[in-house]
């Protein structure tokens, strides 16, 4: 059984919300409310300043731009660059992480089952996990 909510339909039965222009479904009254008004047969109006993406909400460009240019963003906002090597980060604790276990620094972690050695635990596990996952 649908009801009519001022352009959208809503099934009771599977309590999706649906937009009665489009056709899309939602799982939330709400997201169905922001598609209607920010997205639906609306032009993108966000503009990536880096590539031709356009986004129709801030949030997706904000997305886009932390998973497409993450390292060209941080070097324009000056990041975070270390003294020593160059190396820019995002932000201080990544920096000061890298300055403390990683630059200059010997390998300290050394797997038990090949010669791959690591100067941090995390990337130790990683190692394990994809080239030894049968053997641990």
């Amino acid at each position: 059984m649908e009801k009519d909510c001022s352009t959208s339909t809503v099934d009771n039965g599977s309590g999706s919300y649906k937009c009665s222009t489009c056709g899309k479904q939602y799982k939330y009254q709400r997201s169905l409310s922001r598609h209607k008004k920010h997205e639906c047969q609306k032009e993108a109006q966000f503009r990536c300043p880096l590539c031709p993406y356009r986004a129709k909400l801030n949030s997706n460009l904000n997305k886009h731009r932390m998973r497409h240019h993450q390292e060209t963003l941080s070097v324009l906002s000056g990041g975070f660059k270390c003294s020593t090597c160059g190396n820019v980060y995002k932000t201080k604790h990544t920096l000061c992480r890298h300055l403390k276990y990683e630059c200059q620094q010997t390998p300290r972690f050394k797997c038990t089952y090949c010669p791959y050695k690591a100067k941090l635990n995390c990337n130790l596990l990683k190692h394990l996990r994809s080239k030894h996952q049968a053997a641990m």
